[in-house]
């Protein structure tokens, strides 16, 4: 066997090999006749099937390495779950709302199908997606990075831009989140140093977003700086529960809030680093001759996970 035929079969080798043993979730599917093709497809290559409900999807990364999601059958309770886990995940659904205007709220997602029954398509999928999970692993950490990073979640673009702007400026990196769903994704993906967070966004809003923070272990520290359109004492009252670090009442300038953001890097160790505004007298001396404006610097273990 040479040439391009022994190249497949190689090739068709290395994924049984790779697929062989792992735990796939199984959610959102019914009883029906795709959903037994799809079982059937999964134990087949090796893999170990395991039905998801919304009580399970909490507890995912414990018992798979990868979940298979029908859209169209998943409760609200499951898509949450979905977003914050740092499980791979292929979702299988119809391309219109996907392409859609609301896309952007299927984000979190790794990878997408449209149909499932497509044998060699799913297992492939599947492989891809435990290959960048075992890639992903090293990727560097927040102690790695050269300048705070803070996310902006917020759907006023007119805003969110003169702030990335102003945060840039101050040598302060940003990504931005126009929903919910977005924002959590990228709270699991990057690990930010800080979020702003804007109480009323579509879809989800801010309180649910910091609520499934903060019931998260690996999150409950988090800074967090709420932005809110009033000044009912019921949010006030909600956003402290919550463990805010800072609320804020829009219209807020861009410039007000930086002197928030800044004080709150400064003030909030979230693991055991923090960061330190360099003055500009210092930055070639602390900087190794290169100008910086923000370093970490090592905090005691009791001192790592404050908050204001």
């Amino acid at each position: 066997m040479t040439g391009e035929p022994a190249g497949k079969f190689a090739r068709a080798i290395e994924i049984s090999t790779v697929l062989a043993g792992h735990r796939v979730g199984f959610c959102g599917y019914d009883e029906s006749g795709e959903a037994q093709e799809v079982k059937v497809t999964l134990s087949d290559a090796g893999m170990v099937v395991v039905p998801i409900d919304d009580r399970l999807i909490a507890h995912v990364e414990l018992v798979c390495d990868a979940v298979v999601i029908k859209l169209l059958n998943a409760s609200p309770e499951m898509l949450r779950a979905a977003v914050l886990s740092r499980v791979p995940t292929l979702v299988i659904g119809p391309s219109e709302p996907m392409l859609g205007g609301a896309s952007s709220a299927y984000s979190w997602a790794w990878d997408f199908m449209t149909d499932a029954r497509s044998k060699a398509e799913l297992l492939l999928r599947i492989f891809r997606l435990l290959q960048v999970a075992r890639g992903s692993h090293s990727a560097d950490g927040p102690s790695a990075r050269k300048e705070p990073l803070v996310l902006l979640a917020d759907d006023d673009p007119d805003l969110t831009i003169l702030v990335e702007a102003t945060l840039r400026n101050d040598g302060i990196a940003s990504r931005i989140a126009n929903n919910g769903l977005d924002t959590l994704r990228l709270v699991r993906e990057l690990l930010p140093d800080l979020v702003v967070l804007d109480v009323r966004m579509p879809g989800m809003d801010g309180f649910a977003v910091l609520r499934t923070i903060r019931i998260d272990p690996s999150l409950q520290t988090m800074p967090v700086i709420l932005l809110t359109g009033c000044d009912d004492p019921d949010d006030v009252a909600l956003g402290a529960k919550l463990k805010a670090s800072d609320y804020l009442r829009k219209p807020v300038s861009p410039g007000g809030l930086l002197v928030r953001v800044r004080r709150s890097l400064t003030a909030n160790a979230t693991r055991s680093t923090r960061w330190v505004r360099v003055s500009p007298g210092n930055q070639h001396a602390l900087a190794g001759g290169s100008q910086r404006r923000w370093i970490q610097e090592a905090v005691s273990p009791e001192m790592a996970g404050t908050t204001l």
